[in-house]
């Protein structure tokens, strides 16, 4: 796999090194399945409601995003720690390559990983089967509603990413990063608990429709995720060499607070928000019609 990345992208080869944030992830997911096990052994069939599967499907994924987003953040992290981009970007290297190299590389690690999340998922879905009561339409209805949330899991870890990439590119903190960008992806974690809320933990005693309306605003948030996802290439594909140039912000700084990307822009290029607060004094151009030399004691 590795002589595969390396021809196609140098970067993805760097990338696909870090083997920790894989293995981290292997042990999570395995950990999960163990839990899940045990609680179907101690309380039996009754343990088999939708809601417990949603509610496993929700603390599994949730930890895996930070992990994907961990992984994320932690290559272009290091190299703005280090200084490696004053290197790279002096190769023949273009910044779109160190951005889709990065990417490429994270769903090379994380492909197998994602192939185990999607069987427990399945796993964790088709449990519900076991407690009785369903009909053919009910449960067509309801593992469409599951194939909804697994595009919906899978937008999030790349939306996770993303962000995370872009966070550790300008602090070189990529454990902060992941969990800044998952902050971002709150949005995820209400809907769930919000149709977990509407009787989605009750099937099949419920009607059907109000899992086709809610599977509607995961289909959208999908969508969301998405447009994020590629807005935040281009904005750190964009940017990356300037990134590079500005110093790295505090811990406290209250202007990345929030991690808006409309708002952060790097400075010291015409088109971009400067960041220094109050804003500095640029010294005035002097006319090009002008051949006298400034005075001693002026500017």
């Amino acid at each position: 796999m590795r002589r595969r990345l390396l021809e196609q992208n140098p970067f993805s080869w760097l990338a696909a090194r870090a083997r920790g944030p894989v293995v981290a992830a292997y042990a999570w997911v395995g950990l999960g399945a163990l839990i899940c096990f045990a609680l179907w052994l101690t309380a039996g069939n009754p343990w088999l409601a939708a809601r417990n599967g949603l509610l496993a499907a929700v603390v599994l994924h949730a930890g895996l995003n930070w992990i994907i987003a961990y992984a994320g953040g932690k290559r272009l992290g290091e190299e703005r720690q280090t200084g490696g981009f004053e290197v790279l970007l002096t190769t023949p290297i273009k910044s779109g390559d160190i951005i889709v190299g990065q990417h490429k590389g994270l769903i090379a690690q994380f492909k197998m990983v994602w192939l185990a999340v999607l069987g427990l998922d399945l796993a964790l879905a088709c449990a519900a089967f076991g407690s009785g009561g369903w009909e053919l339409s009910t449960g067509s209805i309801y593992l469409l509603a599951w194939v909804a949330l697994e595009l919906m899991w899978v937008a999030v870890h790349l939306e996770a990413a993303s962000r995370a990439m872009w966070i550790g590119t300008w602090t070189g903190r990529p454990a902060y990063a992941a969990l800044q960008a998952m902050r971002a992806n709150s949005w995820a974690l209400f809907w769930l608990w919000f149709i977990w809320q509407a009787g989605v933990g009750k099937y099949p005693q419920r009607h059907p429709v109000q899992l086709v309306v809610f599977s509607t605003f995961l289909v959208m948030g999908v969508a969301g995720a998405f447009g994020n996802r590629g807005t935040l290439r281009e904005k750190l594909t964009r940017e990356l060499r300037d990134i590079a140039a500005a110093p790295i912000p505090a811990r406290g700084d209250r202007r990345f607070k929030s991690w808006n990307p409309q708002i952060i822009f790097p400075p010291g290029r015409w088109g971009y928000f400067d960041l220094t607060w109050p804003k500095a004094n640029v010294p005035r151009i002097q006319s090009s019609k002008s051949h006298k030399p400034a005075s001693r004691t002026g500017r």
